[in-house]
Order: structure tokens, then sequence, then C-alpha cells
């Protein structure tokens, strides 16, 4: 069952990939916008769970929706080797909503310094 429910969703989006890897080139200073400048729009992902190890290149963003905010899971004060884990869309449907997706998003890296993501 599960084989066939991943067999479709990777033909319905395109992507049965299991593993990607992303790499977001940096804009100038953080002082030359007060606007968010995104490097990916806010979305959900579509598999079960998704593993994400944490960059000291602040980039990633979640949804508070108890704050109805965005924050920031990454920076320079992250220990190497943190992992942050989403829920995701499977996950949601197999939950009955009980565990809803993460929604989040990729802020463009601020001050010259790229980074990769594997997701």
């Amino acid at each position: 069952m599960m084989e066939a429910a991943w067999r479709r969703a990777s033909e319905a989006t395109g992507d049965a990939s299991v593993w990607d890897a992303f790499s977001y080139f940096a804009t100038g200073d953080a002082a030359e916008t007060s606007a968010v400048d995104l490097s990916m729009a806010a979305h959900t992902d579509p598999g079960l769970l998704t593993a994400k190890p944490l960059s000291s290149v602040a980039g990633l963003e979640v949804w508070d929706a108890a704050s109805e905010r965005w924050i920031s899971l990454e920076g320079k004060d992250r220990a190497l080797g943190e992992v942050v884990v989403f829920s995701a869309d499977t996950l949601q449907r197999w939950s009955k909503g009980a565990i809803p997706s993460c929604r989040h998003r990729v802020a463009k890296p601020r001050g010259g310094e790229p980074r990769l993501s594997l997701v």
C-alpha cells in the first residue's frame, strides 16, 4: 500500500527523489532591504517526514501558527550536527490532520555567504 501511495505521489508531482541538495546563493548585506528575500517560497513537503541537518548560515524558517510569525531555525549559534525533523503531507493525511505538515520556507542568505542544504 505504501509503495502504491508513493508511486502515485511521485507520478503526480514528478519528484521521486528521497534525497535532495539545494544550493542557495547569497545576497548582499542584511541592511540592503527590510523585506524578506526568499530562495524558496513557503511550502510543505510531500513525504512522511523530512530530516534536515541545520546550517550555520541562516535561511530555514518555520511558520509558528500560535504566534503567526516565521521563526528562524538556523544561524551561527547552531551546534554542528543538529538536525530538525518536519512532519510532512503523508503524515498529516495518515493522522487525519492530528499531525499537520510543517510549513517552512528558505530566506536568501545575507552577507555574501552561500548555503548548501541536504534534505
